[in-house]
Order: C-alpha cells, then structure tokens, then sequence
C-alpha cells in the first residue's frame, strides 16, 4: 500500500525540517583575515561536520587537525589544544570540535563582528559564539540538536563569564597557557575566561554562528537529540563519573563557581553503629574479568549469604558502588592532581558505608564489579581486611565472546583499559584501531588477569580463593560448598543450579572468523597454559 510509505515520507520531511540553521546573507567581500583552525578529531564526527565546512577549504587559512582518536594519545582535551595552538602560524587562531559545522559565508560574516568588536575592545581575551553571564543568561548564535538561538539584534557581541567549548577563538598574540591537568574534555571554556580576566583580558560571545552537531560519525544528519550517539551517551555512568572527575577538579580551582551538576564529594563515613567501620574492613571481593560469565559468582555469593548490595543489575553487579569505583578508575589513570587521586580510598569506603547503611539484613557483605581489577591496590587499601574471591574462565572462550566495555572505546573506562593494556604489553596503541574486537578482548584479558594474579600474590594465601567457571557449570553445589567452607559462612539459598542456562554458554551471540579464532588463540596460549587451559 502507498500510503504507509508516503506518511513515512512525510514524517521524515518534518522532521527534517523541524531543525533551524543560521542562515546568512552572501558576502559582499572575499576574507581578509587569515585564520588557523585547531581541531581535535576524536571520532569520524570530523569528516561529516568541521570538515564540511565552507572556510576551511580558503586557501588563506591553515587547518591543524590534532589527531586523538577515542583519547588514544592524549588524555585531555586541554593538552591535545595546546599541541594543534603552538603549530598555528596566523594571528587568528579557532578552535573548533570536529562536530561544528560553519555555516557558509561564515569568515566573511566573522569579519564584520571582530572589527565592530575590536573599535571597542582591540584587547579581547577570547571568543565564542555562545557564552553565559554569571547570572546564566545566554547570549550567542547557533543551531544544536535542542534549539536554534540568535540573541543578537544591532549589536554583534556581548561581554560574558563562561563560553560553550564548541568554537574558541584566540588572538596569537594573547593566547592563555590551557590547564593540562584538567581532566577530560568538561569545563574549558568555564577556565579560560577566568584564565583570561587573569590577565585583564575580556571574553565574548559574537555573532559568528555554528551548528553544532550537524551529523554523526556515519553522516547521518542530527535533527534532535536522541540522534547524536554523543548526547545519548551522556546518559551513562561513566560519562557521569567522568564528569564528576572534571567537576571536582574547577570546582577545587575555582571555588566561586557554581555548577548546577556538581555534589561535593563524600568521603566522610556517615554517621552509624559502631560497628560499621570494623565492617568495612572485612568485605568479600568477587573479582571475574568482565564478560567470563560473572553473574553466576554473584549467585554463588548471594547463595551462600554474601550481602552485595541493595541494588543489583541483571549481571549481579552491586550498582551502588559503580560510580565511586569509575571515578577510581578515572582518577588513577587520567587525573594528574595528586588531591584528586587521594580521594579514590575515602569515596569507596563512603560508598561501602552508606551501602550497608541502607540494608535490611545483617552478616557477611561484598561486592560484585568486573570493573574493581582495575583497582586492586586502592581497594585492598580501603578494605584492609578484605578476601578476594577470583572467578576464572578459559580465556579463549571468553575472548572469541562478546567483548566487555573495558574492551571497547565506546566509553570512558574502555578509552582507559584498552590503551594501558596495550602499553603493557608493549603494542602501539594506534594499532587498537585495526586490531580486532577478539584482540582488544585477548589483550585486556591478558592485562587484567596478569594484574590480578600479581596482586593476588601479595596477599597471604588464605585472604583470596581461586574458582573456575568450568567448575561452577560442572559441579555448581561442590564449588558453593566448597566457597562456604572457605568462608566459614551459611548456605541460605540454592539458585545457582537453577541459573545456569547450558544454551548460553554453548552459543556466543557473536561467532569470529576462523583467522580471527586462530590469532587470538595464538597470543592466549601462554596465559591458557598459567591456569592450567594447556596442559604443559
């Protein structure tokens, strides 16, 4: 029938259309001011926005790209900034993120605004096309995937305290040293301006519109918010732990500030029984590489009478300690501030605490994270007392699976996980982008588990307990005997036996090619051969 497919049409078309773009009036004189546009690539958002844009393609401008795929080779935005800013030979310096689209005619249009602003302020510290006041009103020009906006009517700029990161503009002459110890990629443009006022020097936002935006990695134009992989990312824990990271980081900078989403960090244990801190010394760590089949060691733990949180997903992961163990991670590996990683051991204490605060039973306790490897030392710091259970599989098995977000450079801990694996095993990180998904799991495999076992080896033997998953599937009421015993704990349930679901661990949901199989098998061997997977 024609007329399903002509209402798709139709709603495609308002869509489409419900999404405004600055449009400007054509030029009446070619550019004169050469400019030198920075611009970190971070994903393929690069060829699809910036890339397009119409003044990059003036011979009279310089574009610098600073290439940091997926934060493989800098770990903030700030430093890979300074690195495209120091190579810049023109005046005029932009910074633009590879999601900006510039309008055409938009050198030409810039013009005009710099030099109505330059009759008033030939001094200007930095511009933006969209910036807040401290009273948070906006001024600024641009179309998003939430709004199109334009303040400006007569005049073309306006005086602000904190610009939107999307476009900064620099004069060579007065450019600001960038914090490179800013974590992540949040609240540069809340730092510059202040680094600017330093100086005597103030910000604008001007009329020199943007899209932001325009179209993802796979050219797919953005028309709201659920479009853009970027805006629905912000939707998860380690985008929100990464942010944490960044908040805490301007807000001991800067104290004046105000952020709507900042919360003081809580590393005070709050107040409870007395027995709460010698509890929190003695918790039950199961420790699995993420994607071996972890859920079934947090059945084993819940059955024989583990407390592992009041709140768990599908996988048994105790949720609430997930936020304090990402910013854990994030601290260790891209904070630089030596304050900021002193936090990790009191936040996971402070998560524990309130944790066990909040339940309604009483005994043995634990948690259940995939992500904890990645922390051992801080963990064994804040829990001095604690014993590790580690659940292991055959590493073939798990590698030739789905992979495991520490293996992936969709989110923050993987951008992580995967580079220092490679670091340690002494592999280029540019080649994580040509390996394949199996090798990124092989390599994080082999990462996490020799981590695992050196720290395990500090340890007096009867502090940890080593399981296989094989064993569980076999003879599950031996391994959870044999758990309790080591524990000196009570049975109370029997789910494990019920849980196990033989069709899910024979049929991966994703299947390699034999060449793929056989190289990953080929760099597990001798990893297979320490748990005893080979026989020798």
């Amino acid at each position: 029938m024609p007329y399903p497919n002509t209402l798709e049409k139709l709603l495609r078309f308002f869509k489409k259309a419900s999404r405004k773009y600055p449009q400007l009036p054509p030029p009446t004189n070619q550019p004169q001011k050469p400019i030198s546009f920075v611009v970190v690539r971070f994903s393929d958002d690069y060829l699809h926005n910036i890339l397009k844009s119409e003044c990059l393609k003036n011979p009279i401008n310089e574009l610098l790209t600073v290439d940091n795929t997926r934060n493989l080779y800098h770990d903030n935005l700030t430093t890979a900034m300074a690195v495209g800013i120091s190579k810049a030979r023109h005046e005029l310096i932009a910074v633009v993120h590879e999601d900006v689209l510039l309008p055409d005619g938009w050198q030409s249009w810039f013009e005009i605004t710099l030099e109505a602003l330059e009759i008033v302020d030939p001094n200007w510290g930095v511009l933006g096309a969209v910036g807040w006041t401290n009273d948070n009103e906006v001024f600024g020009h641009w179309s998003d995937p939430h709004r199109y906006v334009n303040t400006f009517s007569g005049k073309r700029f306006h005086s602000i305290d904190r610009l939107d990161e999307q476009i900064l503009i620099f004069n060579r002459d007065r450019t600001l040293d960038l914090d490179r110890d800013l974590p992540g990629f949040h609240h540069i443009g809340r730092d510059i301006p202040l680094l600017a006022r330093r100086r005597g020097m103030r910000v604008y936002a001007i009329d020199a519109p943007t899209i932001h935006k325009y179209a993802d990695q796979n050219g797919n134009t953005i028309h709201s918010r659920k479009d853009s992989p970027k805006l629905v990312h912000r939707e998860t824990l380690t985008y929100k732990a990464e942010r944490a990271c960044c908040n805490e980081y301007i807000m001991h900078k800067w104290p004046q500030l105000q952020i709507q989403d900042y919360e003081p960090p809580e590393l005070t244990l709050p107040d409870g029984d007395k027995a709460l801190g010698h509890q929190l010394d003695k918790p039950v760590i199961l420790l699995a590489r993420g994607g071996s089949g972890s859920r079934l060691l947090s059945t084993l733990g819940q059955d024989i009478g583990l407390f592992l949180g009041n709140v768990l997903s599908d996988s048994g992961d105790s949720l609430e300690m997930v936020l304090p163990m990402y910013q854990g991670i994030i601290e260790k590996h891209l904070c630089k501030a030596g304050w900021q990683k002193q936090q990790t051991v009191p936040r996971l204490r402070t998560a524990a605490a309130n944790m066990l605060l909040k339940r309604h039973t009483t005994g043995p306790w634990g948690f259940k994270l995939p992500e904890s490897v990645l922390l051992l030392p801080e963990i064994r710091t804040a829990f001095p007392q604690a014993r590790f259970l580690h659940m292991v599989r055959d590493p073939l098995t798990v590698c030739l699976r789905r992979t495991h977000m520490t293996a992936r450079l969709d989110n923050s801990i993987g951008r992580i996980s995967l580079p220092l694996a490679y670091d340690c095993i002494g592999r280029p990180r540019k080649m994580i982008l040509e390996d394949s998904p199996a090798m990124h799991m092989a390599y994080t495999t082999i990462h996490q588990l020799e981590f695992v076992a050196n720290q395990l080896a500090e340890m007096s033997s009867n502090c940890w307990m080593q399981i296989r998953f094989e064993d569980i599937i076999k003879q599950p009421a031996a391994c959870v005997e044999q758990t309790r015993c080591w524990l000196g704990l009570t049975r109370v349930k029997n789910r494990l036996e019920r849980v196990i679901d033989p069709k899910r661990i024979h049929k991966p949901k994703v299947i390699y090619p034999p060449d793929v199989a056989e190289k990953a098998k080929n760099v597990l061997y001798s990893l297979r051969m320490d748990y005893g997977y080979i026989l020798r």
